[in-house]
């Protein structure tokens, strides 16, 4: 039996499971909160588990031996049908219900508050990330599957980025087109192409999951500097705080870029409108 076919129906149930967590975060404001990703961590830890640890007897085979890279591409692309099952399934406010929620009309001090939202949700898996990456074990060993704090914090981290990307073109009346399946498609593919990913691409993938999984070496070796100062156990402190610190510059970068961007086309819309109602009165 394949890696892919065996692994389907856990996909499947995975993101079932993912998506009805993802789906009733929120509470009234419906909308992830440092708190709420601190308590769905666990739970996607366990959900996530036998997707990305995968037994040799499962990867796929080339050449009559195991390889490693073939492992990791198994657990990297079932955690890529993940994503993008759940990403139809994220929790977009329209406009109006963000106006209710965020008790604000001016649609760049939305924006402003949606942006800083998601990012300190983010700086919260990063704190989490950070300060399990001491504890975790290091080396080429990281490449056998994915790392369990890697697949979490990435999932959890995109799912709030796709769901700020989603309300940002909202609050710019540019709402994404389609049914929910096309939307969150939409959504996913723009926060790819924001990060530089392509989610269609198998290699890719790879050369992905191997850059996140090098990143705790970065988060150690700040964490080490700061854990000098600290004292104690300032070592895993110190990785949590530049955790958090590099998603929340991360996610508040990502959201300026998204909202650029939104501008313009909105401008763009209203220059053609000026040039049409001038020609209309001509």
């Amino acid at each position: 039996m394949s890696a892919s076919r065996s692994g389907s129906a856990a996909v499947n149930a995975v993101t079932d499971r993912l998506a009805s967590l993802f789906e009733a975060v929120g509470g009234d404001r419906n909308a992830f909160t440092p708190a709420e990703v601190m308590a769905m961590w666990p739970k996607v830890v366990a959900s996530l588990r036998t997707l990305v640890d995968i037994p040799a007897s499962e990867a796929v085979i080339k050449d009559g031996a195991t390889s490693r890279k073939d492992q990791a591409l198994v657990a990297a692309t079932r955690l890529r049908d993940v994503a993008t099952g759940i990403a139809p399934r994220l929790p977009i406010r329209d406009r109006s219900t963000l106006e209710d929620h965020l008790k604000l009309r001016d649609p760049e001090l939305m924006a402003h508050a949606i942006v800083k939202n998601a990012a300190n949700a983010t700086a919260v898996a990063g704190s989490i990330g950070g300060f399990l990456v001491i504890t975790s074990r290091t080396g080429p060993g990281l490449i056998l599957s994915i790392p369990l704090r890697v697949a979490t914090e990435t999932l959890v981290v995109a799912a709030i980025e796709l769901k700020m990307i989603g309300e940002l073109h909202e609050i710019y009346d540019q709402p994404l087109e389609g049914s929910a399946t096309q939307r969150g498609t939409t959504a996913l593919k723009l926060w790819a192409s924001y990060r530089g990913l392509d989610v269609t691409d198998t290699g890719g993938i790879f050369q992905t999951v191997t850059e996140i999984a090098r990143r705790p070496t970065t988060r150690r070796a700040a964490a080490s500097v700061t854990g000098k100062a600290l004292g104690g156990r300032g070592l895993r402190l110190g990785a949590g705080v530049v955790g958090a610190i590099e998603n929340h510059k991360s996610s508040m970068s990502l959201g300026d870029q998204v909202r650029a961007e939104l501008r313009r086309t909105q401008l763009s819309g209203l220059n053609v409108k000026v040039v049409k109602l001038d020609e209309e009165q001509d």
